[in-house]
């Protein structure tokens, strides 16, 4: 309904001439269609691009704009129900809430990677070992948690089953 209403204006400007009223309504709406088109085709890929493209961005997009809403956009959905925004201006915030949203991904990835080098080379000082020793101490440690954590859980879901059936 909104091209209809913005042909109608055109045609109003170009006084009634249709030729003239059309190029210009193709030339006004073209960047705005591409952008539908482009965000269009990004939701439909098929296998892991479909993730990548379609089902990851809305994870983040909910995180982050729960997180910092001044920062990050709702969700693309939210942004279509938004009459003061067009397509293209939807393209364009997307983009930069990716672009935000990797930065702040990869530099907490960074600070974390550079805190457990700090934390091992903090326990290999205080304990007089090398770091490739405090590593593995802390890699076998962090595995036997996993073995525990799934060991529990399995008893947990078989003492609820045989509760269930008694």
């Amino acid at each position: 309904m909104e091209d209809v209403a913005f042909l109608g204006q055109i045609l109003e400007e170009k006084s009634a001439d249709v030729p003239a009223a059309v190029a210009a309504f193709s030339e006004r709406r073209a960047p705005n269609a591409s952008a539908l088109v482009t965000i269009s085709r990004n939701m439909d890929r098929p296998g892991k691009m479909f993730f990548l493209c379609f089902i990851l961005p809305l994870i983040l997009d909910g995180i982050f704009h729960k997180l910092a809403p001044a920062v990050s956009g709702p969700s693309i959905f939210k942004m279509f129900q938004r009459r003061d925004v067009t397509f293209r201006q939807i393209q364009r915030i997307k983009r930069t809430d990716r672009v935000l949203q990797v930065a702040i991904i990869c530099g907490t990835a960074a600070a974390a990677v550079r805190g457990a080098f700090a934390a091992v080379g903090a326990v290999a000082s205080a304990t007089r070992r090398i770091r490739a020793v405090v590593s593995a101490g802390a890699a076998a440690v962090l595995a036997a948690g996993a073995v525990l954590q799934k060991m529990l859980a399995g008893r947990k879901a078989a003492s609820a089953t045989s509760a269930a059936s008694a």
